[in-house]
C-alpha cells in the first residue's frame, strides 16, 4: 500500500516536487528499506534484516504532517498537550493508591491463596 502511494505521488507531482517535502523523503526511505527487508527475507529465507521492521513504526509520525494542514486537529492536539500535566498528576495519584491497596491485599491474604 505504501509503495503504491509512493509511486502514485511520484507520478502525480513529479520527483522534484516530491523531494521538496521531507515527510515524502522519510516515507520513501521507509518504503525502500521495507522492500529490501522483504526481498532479503524471501531470497534467503531467514530474518537477516528483521531489525528494519522497527522503522515501520515511525510511520505514525505522519500524524504530525496531518496536523500541519488540519486546523481543528491541531487545536485538539494543543488541548491534549495542555492537559497532559493534570493527567500525569492524576496518574501518579492512582499509582500511589494502587500500590497501597496491593500492599494491603498482600497482608490480608498472605498464606490463604495457593495456586497449583
Amino acid at each position: 500500500m505504501f509503495t503504491a502511494e509512493m509511486i502514485i505521488k511520484l507520478l502525480g507531482i513529479g520527483p522534484v516536487e516530491y523531494a521538496r517535502d521531507r515527510f515524502n523523503l522519510f516515507d520513501s526511505f521507509i518504503v525502500v528499506m521495507s522492500l529490501i527487508e522483504n526481498i532479503t527475507y524471501y531470497v534467503s529465507g531467514s530474518k537477516i534484516g528483521s531489525g528494519i521492521i522497527v522503522l515501520r513504526s515511525f510511520r505514525l509520525l505522519r500524524i504530525f504532517k496531518l496536523a500541519r494542514s488540519w486546523t481543528s486537529f491541531r487545536t485538539l492536539l494543543a488541548k491534549i498537550i495542555e492537559t497532559l500535566p493534570n493527567v500525569l498528576s492524576f496518574g501518579f495519584l492512582q499509582l500511589i493508591f494502587l500500590s497501597v491497596f496491593i500492599i494491603l491485599g498482600m497482608q490480608f491474604f498472605a498464606g490463604t491463596v495457593y495456586l497449583d
